[in-house]
């Protein structure tokens, strides 16, 4: 019995992992493609889910920075700026918009 439960315990995380990079994946090419058509809302209300749900991704929090900052929410610009920096994302271009921003 112990391991039948094992086994189907071990299949079910394994079929998770995909499931959760495919979601992952969806949302980074989502919100790309929302910075691209500079729609900031979309980004940021997609960005939130994803903070929401535990899904991050390299580009997140410079995405969401940016998304901030040309709405003209320098405060919470600066929170994901300060984050992407920490995280070395673009650094340059980070510390820029940081800086701008406060």
């Amino acid at each position: 019995m112990r391991v039948k439960l094992l086994i189907v315990f071990v299949f079910t995380v394994l079929l998770a992992f995909p499931q959760s990079n495919a979601n992952t994946q969806l949302k980074d090419s989502l919100t790309y493609q929302a910075y691209l058509q500079k729609d900031w809302n979309k980004l940021i209300e997609i960005g939130k889910e994803c903070i929401n749900q535990g899904v991050q991704f390299e580009f997140l929090d410079l995405r969401m920075g940016i998304a901030y900052y040309e709405k003209k929410n320098y405060r919470k610009a600066i929170k994901y700026f300060e984050n992407a920096l920490a995280d070395e994302v673009y650094p340059e271009t980070t510390a820029e918009y940081l800086y701008y921003a406060y």
